[in-house]
């Protein structure tokens, strides 16, 4: 997997910092890349349900994003559906 252009930034500005040793710097940088990738791995869905229907929207990659999704649908009928926002693994959306 090639490294993101953000995941070079991160590891630049880390390697600029102060450090008492290079294991401390290398751990430090280990923790902050590891704590972007778990981030970027997140993805949010909708998940929608009429009456006995249920059916999921996305993924989109914020959850801005998919508020923005759901403030917009419309109920495909008379009664109210009802819309809820998730956050999921990229591997548990399949």
């Amino acid at each position: 997997m090639a490294p993101k252009p953000t995941e070079v930034r991160l590891v630049a500005s880390l390697l600029q910092a102060e450090a008492e040793s290079a294991d401390v710097l290398a751990k430090q940088i280990i923790e902050q890349l590891d704590e972007k990738r778990d981030k970027d791995n997140d993805m949010w869905v909708i998940i929608r349900k009429w009456r006995t229907v249920i059916g999921v929207l996305g993924p989109y990659s914020t959850v801005g994003a998919a508020n923005r999704v759901a403030t917009r649908l419309v109920s495909p009928g008379p009664d109210e559906a009802l819309a809820y926002v998730v956050k999921v693994r990229k591997e548990e959306y399949v």
